[in-house]
């Protein structure tokens, strides 16, 4: 037992080092040697945990997103919100940790273009539960008239993002957009979104 806790202590310190490292000076530049020596270990200890330095950056992301999928389960249970609120608080959380964002929680990696597309390909995986309980409150509330709910969330946060990369989306329309997109009643999220759609601006 007390082996395993070692090893579990011992990998997560190579992955905090190689998380400073990433966003000091990004993935490609950053080296199996130079994550050994920020840690202060020999490289050979770094390849008996990871068998390369893209398994060490997976793990990296897995730790990034599986923290951020905490502190969101975390948030929506804090109030007593309904589902209307727990769909725009998890719209909002996509926009809040995705690197290509550029907010102040990413921007450190914004520019790690290997970096970037590993996380949001494991993120959708890890936010799925979420994503699950969301549309199932949904269907039993009577608010979703399509075929695939959830697929459509999904689209709509890729499509809104989308939009994002061309330039400012206000609040207003991306809260426009979800009601169209998801078949909700007209103006449901109006107010709501004024409150919990942080990232964007009216």
């Amino acid at each position: 037992m007390v082996k395993h806790k070692d090893s579990a202590l011992r990998k997560q310190e190579i992955v905090d080092g190689a998380l400073r490292l990433f966003v000091d000076q990004g993935y490609e530049q950053t080296s199996v040697s130079q994550i050994a020596k920020k840690i202060g270990v020999a490289k050979g200890l770094v390849y008996y945990y990871f068998e390369s330095k893209d398994e060490i950056l997976e793990h990296v992301v897995e730790y990034l997103c599986d923290r951020h999928v905490e502190r969101l389960e975390i948030k929506m249970d804090t109030a007593d919100y309904d589902f209307l609120d727990r769909m725009l608080l998890f719209m909002d959380a996509y926009y809040e940790i995705h690197p290509y964002t550029e907010s102040p929680a990413t921007l450190s990696w914004s520019h790690n273009s290997v970096f970037a597309e590993l996380f949001h390909n494991i993120y959708l995986k890890r936010i799925d539960g979420i994503l699950e309980e969301i549309v199932a409150e949904g269907q039993a509330q009577g608010y979703f008239e399509l075929k695939h709910p959830k697929g459509m969330i999904i689209m709509t946060l890729e499509g809104i993002f989308g939009l994002t990369r061309y330039g400012d989306v206000s609040r207003t329309a991306v809260v426009e957009m979800i009601e169209q997109s998801l078949n909700l009643p007209e103006q449901s999220l109006k107010e709501k979104g004024t409150i919990l759609l942080q990232h964007f601006k009216d």
